[in-house]
């Protein structure tokens, strides 16, 4: 049983370790930039001009709630995996060492593993793309919460074809 696992682990940890080279570095930078100046920064510029503070977490939730934005992230983990399974440079001689199914598991982990990062790497660019206008708290923030601009004008409501009031989802003027 252990020896299953240590094997598992050792056909991730191989690949996980071929997964970071320069195309993959490139790619996680892109998507990071353009997440960042679609997304993060007008977060941070619209807090700067209301004067309220942002929750850290708050720019990673916003990209993974909106259905734009949050289709980049199983795009990018496709784009990343795009070579999976991986059996060149010495597959042949890990099949070798472990059963197919070790193998396969191994290269699941590999994957979930990659996913993982992205989605941590992504967390701490929107924490810092922001810094210095949040704060670190489990609950919303005021900016989430009481965000009223100047010259911003509320949404008209269509109550013809709108749900209940208090089914409404509230919109963000960006």
């Amino acid at each position: 049983m252990m020896k299953g696992i240590r094997q598992t682990i050792w056909i991730a940890s191989f690949q996980y370790r071929k997964f970071w080279n320069l195309k993959n570095i490139i790619l996680v930078a892109c998507s990071i930039i353009f997440i960042g100046e679609n997304v993060f920064a007008d977060m941070r510029d619209l807090a700067l001009q209301s004067g309220l503070e942002l929750n850290y977490l708050e720019p990673v939730i916003l990209v993974l709630s909106d259905p734009m934005y949050s289709m980049i992230i199983p795009l990018s983990c496709m784009v990343f995996l795009s070579d999976f399974p991986d059996n060149r440079s010495g597959g042949i001689f890990v099949l070798c060492r472990a059963t197919r199914r070790r193998w396969f598991s191994g290269q699941m982990v590999y994957a979930a593993g990659v996913c993982i990062s992205y989605l941590v790497i992504l967390t701490v660019a929107g924490m810092l793309w922001i810094r210095g206008t949040g704060s670190f708290s489990v609950q919303w923030s005021p900016y989430m919460t009481e965000l009223q601009l100047p010259n911003c004008m509320p949404f008209p409501v269509n109550t013809s074809s709108c749900p209940a009031p208090s089914c409404r989802v509230r919109r963000f003027p960006f």
